[in-house]
């Protein structure tokens, strides 16, 4: 009896054993793992426009949170060169262009604005002052009117230096210029500064302003690092053409629009 107690026992443990053995060599399944799907490159590559890009497209940062497009251009957006450029006559825009309130009187030029005192502005060359030094020689001239806006263009040349401003029609007030403006159908005054385009080595810019018949607004101005423009012109009202040299990754001449919001 005792033996056939003892055989039952053994047989019930191997019976747990075996289960459990069983049951332990059943795969755990494991956690599943989620795997992000890696970030792919867009197919355009955008960058400020003042940095070198491969994409077809390219941005300009003006500062206000505003960004600009530029797309590509071709040479054919600038006219042919003139096969003989016009001399400046100065005595011609007077004619034409201000409204019989400017006239130049040997080395004066006079300037008549609808209120106010007569505006003098006096050339000091070397055909007046023949001992002057070269480097203090200073020419003002009568660059025309803004079309549509109660504005006169004039200038003043010390040495290599040029100095335009605005000469209201109205009160004469002055309003000082960077350099001679790129002038839009719609008034926008463009202004580009260039190694290339007769100004100090240390400028590279573009800025716009705005013209109205009150004031003159300067809307952005954005220094250009690794390109500079070379010509400008007016496509229409918010389409400029540049002609760049770009300096990466090496020199070389490519043509953008600047597309500017309506």
């Amino acid at each position: 009896m005792r033996k056939l107690l003892w055989l039952c026992l053994l047989l019930t443990g191997c019976g747990q054993n075996a289960t459990e053995h069983h049951l332990s060599s059943r795969p755990v399944p494991s956690q599943a793992l989620i795997i992000a799907p890696a970030p792919t490159k867009p197919d355009t590559a955008y960058s400020s426009g003042d940095r070198a890009t491969n994409g077809p497209f390219d941005t300009l940062h003006v500062g206000r949170r505003l960004v600009l497009r530029l797309v590509p251009g071709s040479k054919s957006d600038f006219p042919p060169p003139p096969r003989q450029l016009p001399t400046f006559q100065e005595a011609h825009l007077i004619r034409q262009q201000s409204d019989g309130r400017v006239r130049r009187n040997g080395h004066i030029l006079l300037v008549r604005p609808y209120v106010g005192p007569i505006l003098r502005f006096t050339d000091n060359t070397q055909q007046m002052r023949h001992d002057q030094d070269e480097l203090s020689d200073v020419e003002c001239r009568f660059l025309g009117s803004i079309p549509g806006r109660p504005y006169w263009l004039a200038d003043s040349t010390l040495y290599e230096h040029t100095q335009p401003f605005l000469i209201s029609k109205q009160s004469g007030h002055l309003t000082p210029l960077s350099y001679v403006p790129d002038i839009s159908p719609n008034r926008k005054l463009l202004f580009v500064a260039s190694p290339g385009l007769d100004s100090p080595a240390s400028d590279n810019s573009i800025e716009l302003w705005v013209i109205s018949d009150r004031m003159v607004t300067p809307l952005w101005t954005k220094t250009l690092i690794n390109w500079q423009p070379q010509r400008v012109c007016w496509l229409n009202d918010h389409t400029i053409a540049i002609e760049q040299l770009r300096f990466e990754p090496q020199e070389h001449t490519s043509y953008v629009r600047l597309v500017l919001p309506n």
